[in-house]
């Protein structure tokens, strides 16, 4: 059961998501040893620390973000703190679910593709050298 955050404007609500692991305990320490070598892989050191910090709450731990805590504890600017969260957003590691509300998910999520509007690029006549030709822009 959830209970109720007291968030402010400034804040997201994050729900973090784990993979389970045997008896319920995590191999070693609270992160998946293969989640950890994909996010050290894939993400930029920046990230990486946001993505850490995200990560060391447990299974369906909820909390209000703070970027103020975040940029403290990790020790990084407020401009590496907006590029990571697009980061972790932009990979997978971070979905919305709402209008400002996140799940953390310990591994990247793939993203419904987006279906274009225009399936097929128009395509423009030009004369050159008294041929016609066919190009596209």
């Amino acid at each position: 059961m959830s209970e109720t955050k007291t968030m402010y404007e400034n804040q997201r609500s994050i729900t973090t998501h784990k993979e389970s692991h045997n008896n319920g305990k995590p191999p070693f320490g609270i992160f998946d040893n293969g989640a950890l070598e994909t996010a050290m892989q894939i993400l930029k050191p920046t990230t990486f620390k946001l993505w850490c910090y995200f990560n060391k709450n447990q299974q369906g731990y909820e909390f209000a973000l703070s970027k103020v805590a975040v940029t403290k504890f990790c020790r990084m600017s407020n401009d590496s703190y907006h590029k990571g969260f697009k980061e972790l957003l932009d990979a997978g590691y971070l979905v919305q679910t709402g209008n400002n509300t996140y799940d953390f998910y310990e591994l990247p999520q793939e993203r419904e593709e987006e279906k274009p509007l225009i399936t097929k690029k128009p395509c423009k006549t030009a004369i050159m050298s008294n041929e016609i030709a066919e190009v596209d822009y």
